[in-house]
């Protein structure tokens, strides 16, 4: 408890009791309250993020961290990038880096929106990144489903362009995932014509 004074002020809810969160990230701001809060829950099993960039993930892992990632089983993520996002997953290799090997993670679940006609980076190193991070031995040893959605809105492209590149990206980004007996991995790609 800390001493009472002008600067010392408890939260007016209390979240260590918190199971499940679904939340909005749409600014730096909102990323660095939920942060907070984050770190105070010592119950969180599900977590649901709905991300709003050009931001990147800074602080989620270092906040689940503290005491989630004793109880925290799931996780999901909806992610819309543009062609200002650098990172498509917008940092969240690094984040989880942060869990590895001390974790009780079982299902993360991706779900990436590109908008209309934007560049998104299948060759960033993101996406295998993340395949070489959920396949470590010992790094999420509880993980035994991951899912991956693309989806794509475009009219300029044709849908043969889209679904090579799709198919590239499943096999040349998920190798390990893609054969690990372990982990079901499961990878979604939608293309609509607008």
């Amino acid at each position: 408890m800390r001493p009472p004074g002008p600067a010392a002020i408890d939260p007016i809810i209390d979240f260590s009791h918190l199971e499940n969160a679904s939340l909005n990230i749409c600014d730096a701001s909102g990323a660095s309250q939920i942060n907070e809060l984050l770190k105070a829950a010592k119950q969180l099993q599900s977590l649901f993020i709905d991300f709003n960039g050009p931001l990147l993930l800074a602080g989620l892992g270092s906040s689940l961290a503290a005491k989630a990632y004793r109880t925290l089983k799931s996780v999901k993520l909806h992610l819309a990038v543009g062609q200002a996002h650098y990172s498509p997953l917008c940092g969240l290799t690094l984040e989880l880096r942060q869990l590895s090997g001390n974790n009780v993670l079982e299902e993360l679940d991706i779900s990436v929106l590109v908008g209309a006609d934007e560049p998104c980076r299948t060759e960033a190193d993101d996406w295998s990144d993340l395949d070489a991070l959920l396949t470590v031995q010992g790094a999420f040893p509880m993980l035994h489903r991951v899912t991956v959605k693309l989806s794509w809105f475009s009219d300029a492209r044709e849908e043969e362009q889209i679904q090579a590149l799709f198919h590239r990206l499943t096999q040349d980004r998920f190798p390990q995932l893609l054969k690990s007996s372990a982990v079901q991995f499961e990878f979604y790609e939608e293309h609509d014509s607008i």
